[in-house]
């Protein structure tokens, strides 16, 4: 590739030096031309976050896949879309973007924790919410730009707010290097089953040991199998 790049006679007369050179500044020159897809990190003491894309252009398509990448420091934790009792969801504003028709957010399966006496629900170590982006024209680029808040919590909860900015140009939709992980993530995300055949038969309200109880009964094939 690189004798490609240098006419092998000419780098024959030149100094090794300027040889090597050359040679330097034509791949900073392929460097600087080949798609980022995806932001820097945005940094806190416990956490970082950054926007990533699945492909280096948006293809022929309607639709474009990027991820949400977090990583935390050991110890903390951040929240599912339904964080439970006194955790906070992330929020997303996609306000002053371009060429975006609709957004679709994935949740993978999170864990639980207990904290504080209180059930919440989210993460550890890293996750990558799967982030699915209609275009409003097909093959025209997307500038994205999201202005994220999320929370962070370990012995104390910490809000954090970040801003990214990301291209994604027109051009073929290959695979840029965050591709698998976006895929491995999104591969995560609970997907509706089929409905069960149950209905509702009855239901009482009562009183048990620790309060109010709810006894409902149900009927369908799925409870006879």
């Amino acid at each position: 590739m690189i004798g490609a790049m240098v006419d092998k006679a000419l780098a024959r007369r030149l100094p090794a030096g300027l040889a090597l050179a050359l040679v330097a500044m034509a791949l900073a020159v392929l460097a600087v031309a080949a798609p980022a897809a995806t932001t820097g990190w945005q940094s806190v003491e416990f956490a970082q976050a950054r926007l990533i894309a699945a492909t280096t252009g948006v293809g022929q398509g309607s639709a474009v896949d990027l991820g949400l990448h977090i990583r935390l420091e050991r110890g903390w934790h951040t929240y599912w879309r339904t964080p439970g009792m006194g955790g906070l969801p992330p929020r997303f504003d996609w306000a002053g973007s371009g060429n975006l028709a609709s957004v679709s957010v994935g949740f993978p399966a999170p864990r639980r924790f207990s904290a504080f006496g209180a059930e919440t629900i989210g993460y550890v170590d890293e996750v990558v919410l799967p982030i699915r982006v209609r275009l409003a024209v097909a093959g025209a680029p997307l500038d994205v730009a999201l202005a994220l808040d999320y929370a962070v919590c370990a012995e104390v909860c910490v809000p954090v707010s970040a801003r990214f900015d990301l291209r994604v140009p027109a051009g073929p939709a290959a695979a840029s290097p965050f591709a698998a992980l976006i895929a491995r993530y999104a591969a995560r995300v609970p997907t509706p089953g089929p409905l069960p055949d149950l209905a509702i038969a009855a239901a009482t309200l009562g009183t048990g040991p620790d309060g109010p109880l709810l006894e409902v009964a149900a009927t369908g094939a799925a409870l006879a199998a």
